[in-house]
């Protein structure tokens, strides 16, 4: 095997409609599109493969001015990340880094592990068997991330591939749509006549770097065959896990409170929080005759016990309407810390520094990844062009 083919590439396409699909049958073959609130409307987080030219990011509207046929689905967003997080922790069974690339896409450094299988093509294999019980995964290999990616888009399920030749040529016939750009910013690149990565790669870097900023510079280097993006390892999180299986469906939302502190008492009890506290709760309860329900709670404060969290967790489910009977319930614990207690500090500034550090630990953990807050940063105040004055960066306290 190459020395250079170093970054494998997991494929999943569609996996949040897969998650779906599996959850009502109905589904299958009609096209589907699953949506997510934003500030500016719900906007499609995936869609299936009916649905041909709807792309994540593209508002539901316009969704379905394309496909009116299409059957909308709210994203469940609780249910997908523990979904594919247990998609990745297999992959860390099969490799030592493993960076999360979204919902259906991984990455995996390969290097030196080819040897231990008997060859690349064994390794492959030896991976998607692995990989593929319950999923349609393809797995690429090449020197970097966004080449592995693009060559995983043009298998079939159960194929694996290697980029060994020139990866400028290799990508110049893929669409823009591949690019790790916005929907609108792709939208503008085919208003431009770039319809290709083989147009954008012989144009001045300057030109895209102009009118997109750093995301066009990274679009005219991907073009080119060039990507320093490293290998950014998953952040290993602990999480506490219990299930109940109820004597009797509950109706009630009382029946379903004792249940819950049932389950706090035994998650408190395990050795994983002694003496440490969590921040997120996730229940998922099996439904009589329907589908799972899902409800995520964040702590404003991390809780260390089972008083804690349940003087917080019965205010917040007491006024939930119960879907239907509930058969079985589970509760996550996740977000866990060593900080049991705090001491304030008496300086009025440092006291409004760490109110805000709390602040964007709940945000992070509320959205399971980069808390979304930025701050304005002057960076070519002498410039005539307005946009260049200033970038907005995330904020780093």
């Amino acid at each position: 095997m190459d020395s250079n083919l170093r970054i494998a590439c997991l494929l999943i396409p569609h996996f949040v409609v897969g998650l779906e699909r599996q959850r009502a049958t109905d589904l299958k073959g009609m096209p589907v599109v699953v949506v997510s609130p934003g500030s500016k409307g719900e906007t499609v987080l995936d869609a299936s493969e009916e649905a041909s030219g709807v792309m994540p990011g593209m508002s539901l509207v316009m969704a379905l001015s394309r496909f009116p046929e299409a059957a909308v689905i709210p994203a469940s967003m609780p249910r997908y990340e523990e979904a594919w997080s247990r998609m990745l922790d297999l992959m860390e069974t099969l490799s030592p880094t493993v960076e999360n690339g979204g919902f259906g896409c991984a990455y995996a450094d390969s290097k030196g592990l080819a040897a231990l299988h008997g060859g690349v093509d064994r390794m492959a294999s030896a991976w998607l068997a692995a990989l593929s019980e319950c999923w349609d995964a393809r797995l690429s290999m090449a020197p970097s991330k966004f080449p592995a990616y693009m060559a995983a888009t043009r298998l079939a399920p159960g194929q694996h591939a290697v980029v060994t030749e020139d990866v400028a040529a290799y990508m110049a016939s893929f669409p823009v749509e591949v690019l790790p750009l916005s929907f609108k910013e792709i939208a503008a690149l085919r208003s431009f006549g770039l319809h290709s990565l083989g147009d954008i790669a012989p144009l001045p870097v300057g030109a895209l770097a102009a009118q997109f900023g750093p995301r066009g510079r990274l679009a005219w280097e991907l073009a080119n065959g060039i990507d320093r993006r490293p290998l950014v390892p998953r952040k290993s999180q602990v999480t506490v896990k219990e299930t109940m299986d109820l004597p009797a469906p509950a109706t009630t939302i009382e029946t379903v409170l004792m249940a819950v502190e049932s389950l706090l008492g035994r998650t408190f009890s395990r050795k994983e929080l002694r003496g440490r506290c969590a921040r997120v709760a996730l229940f998922e309860a099996d439904i009589s005759g329907a589908s799972s329900f899902i409800k995520r709670v964040t702590f404003k404060e991390p809780v260390a016990s089972k008083e804690q969290a349940f003087s917080v967790l019965k205010k917040l489910l007491a006024d939930i309407s119960l879907p239907g009977p509930i058969e079985a319930l589970s509760l996550t614990l996740s977000g866990i810390g060593g900080e049991a207690g705090k001491q304030a500090s008496l300086f009025i500034e440092v006291r409004r520094r760490d109110n805000l550090r709390e602040a964007i630990r709940e945000l992070k953990a509320r959205f399971a990844g980069e808390a979304p807050l930025y701050q304005v940063r002057e960076v070519e105040p002498w410039s005539r062009i307005p946009e260049r004055r200033r970038a907005l960066v995330p904020y780093a306290p």
